[in-house]
Parts: C-alpha cells; structure tokens; sequence
C-alpha cells in the first residue's frame, strides 16, 4: 500500500509538470505497483485462512488497504487519461465503468451478506468481521478489474458499463419487490412452477429493463441517466445498511460459539440412567448376516430386544441425529426438543450428549436443557474458522437473492450448511468419537454432579471410508460391550434404559456398494430391569419418529394424557409385522435431488422401492408426525 501510495504520488508530480515522455513508463510502473500491493494482500488472507491466525487486526489493516486502493482509481483513470490526446471525452465513461462495477460488487458481496448476517446474527456463530474477511477476495477482485480495465481503450469495454448498470437496477427491483416467495436464509429452492404469473413478470421485468439499456439507443444522455439511477440506488443501500448495523445486537462482533464439552464423556449416574450407544451408519443388514453366521457374538446382548425392521426418517448423520433427540423433522415442531428434555431435567437428570452436531436450533436457549452445552466468545485458539465455507455460502445466498426467479434453483440448495463453519479443535474437553480413541479411553465412574443422567454416545461406526462393513459393525458392538461391562461393575446396568442403535444405516454411493441401498439403522433396546436369558428378536414396523415418545415411555416419563401429535406413537403401539406407511428422505450425494420414498411393508420393501427407483423428487425435507397418520 506504501508503494502504490508512493508511485500515486509520482503520477501526479508527473503530471503537474507535464513530463509526456515518461508516461508510458508510468502506466507500467503503476500497474507493477498495484499487483504487487495487492498480491500481498492477498497472500495475507490466504496465509491467514491456512495458518489460522487470528485474523481481526489483519482484517482490519486488509479493509483498510481496500479503501485506499479503491478510492484512488477515480482520480488515476482522470490524471491518466487526461495528458492522453483525443481520450478526454471518455474520461467519465472510465468512471461511469468504474461506478457501475463497484455497485456490482458492493451489492453482491459486501450489502447482501451484511444484510442476511444482521437480520439473522442469532443463526451463527461466527461474528460479522468472519463474514467480510471471508469476502475479501471478491472486494479485491473488483478493484482489480477496474484497475485493468482503466488501461484499456474504451472502445473494448464499451458495451460493460451500460449492460452492468442496467442489471444493477434489474437486481435492486428483484430483492426489493420479487422475492417474496423465498426464505431470506438457507435459500430454499423456489418452485417457480408453483408461481407461474409471478415468475413470468419477473421475467419479462429483466428483459424490459435490461433491453432498455442494450437497444434503446435514442434515448438522449442514456449513460448520465443510468448513472444517475444506480447513484440513488447505492446510496439508498449504504444508508439501509447503516441502519442495520445500529440496529444489529452488539453481540454481531464477536463469535458466539459453543461446544459440547467432553469432561464428562465417561461418567455415569449412580442412581438412573437413560443411555444411548450411538454407531454411526451401522445397518441391520449387517447385525442380520451377524446372527445368521455368528450368532454367539450376540450373547453380551441378552437382556435386549433386537429390531430387524427399522427404518430412519434420514439419511445423514446431520438431520438424524436432531430428529432423534430433538424431534426436528424440519417442520415447527422445536417445541418438542424442549418439552422432550424438559421431561429429563425436571426429574434431575443430567443431559449429556458427546457429539458434533448442532443443538441451538431450539425455540429457547439449549443451555439449561443440555447439560456440556458450553458457550465460549473469546476462544481463538480453541476454534477452527472454515472461511471458504463461510464464503461459499454467504456468495450463494447473495447470488439466490439477487438473480431472476427462474434462475434460482441453481443456487438454492439445501446442502447450504453453517453448522460447521467454527469448529471446536481440541483441549482437554475434547468429545471423543474415533472408534479407537473411544476404546482406548473408556473408563467410567460415578458421575460428580447427578444421580441420574440421560446419556448420547456417539461412535464413528462404520462411517466410510470404512475397510469392512462386517466387521466394523462386529467392532462397534465390541466397544458397546465394553461399556455395558463397566456399567455392571459399577452397579447401575440393571436400573438403566439402554438403547444401542445407529443413526442411520450404511449410505449409498460408497465403494463396493454400487447401487443405491436403503438407510434401515439396528436398534436394540433394554429396559430398566429387564432380564431375559436370551435376546429376542422382533419385526415390529419401527421408525424413528417413534424414537422420542419410545424413549419417555421406557424411562418411565411419558403420561398417556399427552397427546401422540407431540411425540407420536411408541413401538408398543404396534404389533408383530404389523404394516404401516414409512417414510425415508435419501438426501445422497454429489448435489443430487432429494428423494423421497414411501412404502408400506418391512425393509424389504423398502429396499426394493429403493433399487427399483420409485420415489418422488422434492426440495425440502420437512416432514410431519400427521403425514404418517393413517
């Protein structure tokens, strides 16, 4: 920034004393200058983002260096410009690109973020500094192709200015009166087919505007016109986003991040438990093959009852685990989550839950419901900030709001995902998950701070990249095993709901399974003091809607006055094999649709819609307790 200064301060000494023959040089030698202030701009934020440093005072510095870049190029393209013969007249066209651009970009990538980010700060965790430095390199890019363009003849670019100028208007009309059928925050998919008229004005709106600006040619002083509109328009949004920013919590500056914390991963209440064994993507499938040709190794499982017929609502480990613990089914029904913990923090329980998946989409702070729920704001060197994803998110969003109606299913995407943009990276709370570590560094003891505690164990299982589903599936149940020995040895086995379960079954798409499989996770279930001398098996029709009101009824705190639109129904409300309407979202890979899957029947059946490609494609995932009512 000192050498381009520098070299700044030269051009104009040059130019107040008229030395034409060195204006050459001073074009090459400015151009020079530029891309060497801002290649060490750039590389700070590439270092940045890589080494992880705490990035504020250099964010400041980088905005800083932008402004001061910017604002230069105005008066540049004039000084230059003007000791060139016979281009004085296109010195206000230089600016008018220079203008239009600018408006572009701010509009872009500086308003539409900011907007989103302070209306709905209370979504992230991350702070909006996280959000500007993680845009950087489009506000820098911008100066850029000013700069380039400023040394081109104008005969080339000519065209850019109107063209651009015209979009800016088209793209101020679209957010402010065209997106009313859009959610302002994840960029649900619009369904333009489900708003034919509206989508066919806004259409026709675009080309009206745009053609204006191309084809009408007659209009007298078009450009001043154009300039004039996108003026009024950048000012309007600069005093609008002012106004956001006072408005914003003063909270909008800092990280407001959580972690669970894993000081009490290995405890266990002296008094009851309600314990959940969680292995990742572990399939019935597997358990089956299990019993078929080891049936010994199910022996430490006596006491339970194994379910051969189960199904998730999800697929991914993302969406499950919050509609099993939480009842989300993408729908309104957060009130649940509280009511559903609630149930175990009145009677003393502890919740404890040890894995990485968001808890603060709850209709009230998670806090006093999740007992290692911790919230952390100064705590750099314990967070890991994924700028690319905060960008990346943030550039589809802007782009979703900004372009015309047809346009946006290209950008609005449910994989749109904020959870883990700032990681918990490590220290001496850190969850354990790793198959292995879990092993290694299971010990219980007596939890210090309750009796009770209502545990969510979550083990990596199979997950892929997986070498053998077999005998990961044997592994998982090995460490569960384990676990189930050091809660007899300590005395708390037999009063204690254990649950051991995946959170779906084996994904699709991985290597050696080719084609697409159903997601049917095992369950297995002991009730407090059940005794049985061999495990039993049963064909219940499960589905992990039931998983909550199962759960409250097996821990003795679900009340029959409680209507099943709360939680639903429990696996005691259907018989053997019985059949019932099931419904299964594969959310699958590689930015495929979401499909949807009904049937009615067991596994079998759904494995069997599965490979036969019978399904309905859908954009959203919401699902309710009364779509499965019959």
């Amino acid at each position: 920034i000192v050498l381009f200064l520098a070299c700044f301060l030269l051009i104009k000494l040059a130019n107040k004393h008229n030395i034409k023959l060195i204006l050459k040089w001073q074009i090459i030698i400015n151009s020079l200058i530029e891309s060497v202030a801002w290649g060490m701009c750039l590389s700070q934020i590439v270092l940045n983002t890589v080494i992880k440093i705490n990035p504020i005072p250099n964010m400041i510095v980088h905005i800083a260096g932008t402004v001061i870049l910017l604002l230069p190029f105005y008066e540049k393209n004039l000084l230059l410009h003007y000791t060139l013969k016979n281009k004085k007249r296109d010195i206000k066209k230089y600016l008018f690109f220079s203008m239009v651009v600018v408006l572009f970009c701010f509009i872009a990538f500086i308003d539409l973020p900011m907007e989103l980010f302070l209306n709905n700060s209370s979504e992230f965790s991350f702070s909006v500094f996280d959000v500007e430095y993680s845009l950087m390199p489009f506000i820098a890019g911008s100066v850029m192709v000013i700069s380039a363009a400023s040394i081109m003849p104008y005969v080339i670019i000519k065209t850019i200015p109107i063209l651009m100028g015209m979009i800016n208007i088209a793209v101020y009309i679209q957010f402010m009166f065209f997106n009313q059928f859009i959610g302002q925050m994840n960029g649900d998919v619009y369904r333009w087919k489900d708003h034919v008229l509206h989508t066919v004005l806004n259409i026709f709106v675009w080309i009206l505007i745009i053609g204006l600006g191309l084809f009408l040619g007659f209009i007298k002083k078009k450009e001043k016109i154009i300039f004039a509109i996108n003026g009024i328009i950048g000012v309007l949004l600069v005093v609008s986003l002012i106004f956001a920013f006072i408005k914003a919590p003063g909270d909008v500056i800092s990280r407001k991040q959580f972690y669970l914390s894993g000081e009490e991963q290995f405890t266990i209440g002296k008094d009851k438990n309600a314990v959940l064994l969680i292995a990742d993507a572990v399939d019935n499938k597997y358990i089956k093959q299990i019993l078929e040709e080891e049936p010994g190794f199910m022996d430490d499982f006596n006491d339970f009852t194994i379910y051969t017929n189960t199904c998730s609502v999800y697929d991914m480990t993302n969406t499950s685990i919050p509609q099993m613990l939480y009842g989300y089914t993408q729908k309104a029904d957060s009130e649940n989550a509280v009511s559903f913990l609630k149930r175990f923090t009145n009677q003393g329980y502890r919740n404890l839950f040890f894995y990485y998946e968001k808890a603060s989409e709850m209709n009230e702070d998670p806090k006093p419901y999740i007992s290692n729920y911790v919230f952390t704001k100064v705590t750099e060197s314990i967070l890991d900030v994924n700028y690319k994803m905060i960008r990346d998110g943030f550039v589809r969003m802007s782009l979703y709001r900004l372009c015309p109606c047809i346009l946006k299913t290209i950008f609005g995407r449910m994989d749109i995902n904020f959870d883990y943009c700032i990681l918990y990276n490590g220290g001496k709370d850190e969850l354990v998950v790793d198959n292995q570590d879990f092993k290694n560094k299971l010990n219980l003891s007596y939890n210090e701070l309750s009796d009770r505690c209502f545990i969510y164990q979550h083990i990596t299982g199979i997950h892929f990249p997986c070498d053998d589903y077999y005998q990961g599936t044997k592994e998982s149940l090995d460490i569960f095993k384990e676990y189930l020995r050091q809660m007899k040895e300590l005395g708390v086995y037999d009063n204690s709901l254990i649950i051991i379960a995946s959170d779906h079954g084996v994904h699709d798409d991985v290597e050696g399974i080719p084609f697409a499989t159903a997601s049917t996770p095992m369950l297995f279930i002991k009730k407090p003091m059940e005794k049985h001398n061999e495990f039993i098996l049963s064909g219940k029709p499960v589905y992990y809607r039931d998983f909550q009101a199962t759960l409250l009824k097996y821990a003795g705190l679900y009340e029959d006055q409680f209507p099943a639109e709360e939680f639903g129904k429990t696996i005691d409300d259907y018989d053997e094999h019985e059949e019932r309407m099931r419904v299964w979202f594969d959310t699958g890979f590689n930015n495929q649709k979401i499909r949807k899957y009904e049937y009615t029947g067991d596994t079998e059946e759904l494995e069997r819609v599965v490979r036969e490609g019978i399904y309905e494609e859908v954009d959203s995932l919401e699902y309710g307790y009364e779509d499965i009512q019959q």
